[in-house]
């Protein structure tokens, strides 16, 4: 059954714990994930510079629904634990290193899903799918280090090498439908930061609510007597016919600091891999070089226009 978690609230909002007392591969991960977070502030930052606000918008809406997000999973449910890293944030319940993946993940996947040039629905569509192939290698590297542990409560029983079919599909349900929000949005903001403030705000909670909802269907085929992973499979497949079907043709400027932070993302889990169980290798790595592969194309194809 569902557990409620429970919260030790005397411990500090934010708390330090000293890199030299943990394993080396906690640094490692929190190295790599705030060099390419780093490298997506960049990103946003030329753009601004340059009269182009939406990478801005896109990166701050992103933020504060993942914010939001783990103070209302922390609140809800028990089906996990992290493990302590160097900044602990709520309790030590937060690991800040897990807002920065955020942006490294989903901001990196919406602005390569955006240069595909798609109608609005299907963009979303590419962005969910290429945040997927982005983040399961680290879903699936993850627990074997371990950062965090999956407890066996019913909503996390049902996995695939350990990941929870549920966590995948809100990978690709939840991102690709705020990459549909970000295009919808920004159309509709007005210029300066008041308007900005506000529109991030209504796109993370339209976000969080549509995400819900989008999960409706997903319940619907469990009660038919559908398993969680075939329900998945059925969902990425559509996906991936629907983005193949509409022969995306990529278009824009090619962006260093993305190509730069998802060379860094990927390098990590390329040996992070290598030292999971012989499964969790197989799979992962050929979607790490995936994932690279899709965005070495798309840089290449700006830069030869």
């Amino acid at each position: 059954m569902l557990r409620m978690p429970e919260i030790d609230r005397s411990l500090p909002w934010v708390d330090f714990n000293p890199p030299a007392d943990l394993p080396l591969h906690i640094g490692l991960l929190e190295g790599a994930v705030c060099a390419a977070w780093l490298l997506t502030c960049l990103h946003w930052f030329h753009h601004w510079r340059q009269g182009r606000t939406r990478p801005m918008f896109a990166w701050l809406c992103i933020l504060v629904y993942g914010t939001i997000l783990e103070l209302i999973v922390y609140n809800t449910v028990d089906n996990f634990a992290h493990e302590q890293f160097s900044v602990m944030l709520y309790h030590h319940r937060l690991p800040l290193y897990i807002c920065m993946v955020y942006q490294v993940v989903v901001y990196v996947a919406q602005q390569m899903g955006e240069r595909f040039q798609l109608p609005l629905a299907l963009e979303g569509v590419a962005v969910g799918l290429l945040a997927v192939i982005m983040y399961t290698p680290y879903d699936l590297v993850g627990p074997t280090m371990p950062w965090w542990a999956w407890k066996p409560h019913l909503t996390t029983m049902s996995r695939w090498l350990g990941v929870p079919y549920s966590s995948t599909l809100w990978m690709f349900l939840f991102h690709g439908l705020i990459a549909v929000l970000i295009r919808w949005a920004d159309a509709r903001r007005r210029p300066g930061g008041v308007s900005m403030a506000l529109w991030v705000g209504i796109t993370a909670l339209l976000t969080l609510v549509g995400g819900f909802v989008l999960f409706l269907p997903y319940h619907a085929f469990r009660f038919l007597g559908l398993g969680d992973g075939l329900i998945l499979i059925l969902f990425l497949i559509a996906g991936f016919v629907m983005v193949l079907r509409a022969r995306p043709v990529p278009e824009g400027p090619a962006d260093r600091p993305l190509l730069a932070a998802t060379l860094i993302w990927h390098g990590f889990f390329v040996g992070a891999s290598l030292l999971a169980p012989t499964p969790i290798c197989w799979i992962a790595t050929p979607m790490i070089l995936a994932s690279l592969g899709i965005q070495v194309w798309l840089y290449r194809q700006a830069h030869n226009s």
